[in-house]
C-alpha cells in the first residue's frame, strides 16, 4: 500500500507519494529535492504550521516516516526562503513550457496526418460541414413509445 504526505508551503499543496509505508526520511528528503529543487541539507520541515512550527530535527536518514508520527495523509510544511520560492517558480515554468511546446507539437502532427488522410481520400474539409437546421435532419429512434 502506498503512502501519502502532503507537503504545504507558501507556494500550495503538493502531494508526495511513496511505494510503501516502510519510506524513510531520507526518502522523504529526496521526495522534497525532486519536487521543489531544495537540496536534504536546506531543508526546513515542520508538523505543525509555520505559526508555531514543530520542526523535524536530529532524525537519521535510515529513520521511517511512521517512526516520525507521519502516517497516510500526513500534512507537512516546508518553510521555503525567497531564492527557493524562486527557484520552484522558475523549474514550474520551465516545466508548463515543455508541456505547452509538446502540445503544440502534438497537435500540428495531428494536423498534418489529418490533411494527408483529407488530401488522399478526396475528402471535404472540417470547414465546409455544415449542420441542417433541426427541421430537416432525420430523427432517429423508436417509432412508437413503448409503455411498460
Amino acid at each position: 500500500m502506498s503512502l501519502i504526505i502532503r507537503c504545504q508551503t507558501s507556494q500550495g499543496m503538493h502531494r508526495l507519494t511513496f511505494p510503501s509505508k516502510s519510506a524513510t526520511f531520507s526518502d522523504l528528503q529526496s521526495a522534497i529535492q525532486t519536487k521543489y529543487g531544495i537540496s536534504p541539507d536546506a531543508q526546513v520541515i515542520s508538523t505543525e504550521r509555520p505559526n508555531n512550527p514543530k520542526f523535524i530535527e536530529n532524525v537519521s536518514s535510515g529513520t521511517q516516516l511512521t517512526n516520525i508520527g507521519l502516517k497516510h495523509g500526513s500534512i507537512i510544511y516546508l518553510i521555503m526562503v525567497d531564492n527557493q520560492v524562486n527557484g520552484f517558480k522558475e523549474k514550474e515554468k520551465e516545466q508548463q513550457q515543455q508541456s505547452q511546446q509538446s502540445q503544440a507539437k502534438e497537435s500540428m502532427d495531428t494536423d498534418n496526418d489529418e490533411q494527408k488522410y483529407n488530401n488522399n481520400n478526396n475528402t471535404k474539409s472540417k470547414a465546409s460541414f455544415q449542420l441542417k437546421p433541426m427541421a430537416q435532419r432525420k430523427k432517429k429512434g423508436p417509432n412508437k413509445m413503448r409503455i411498460d
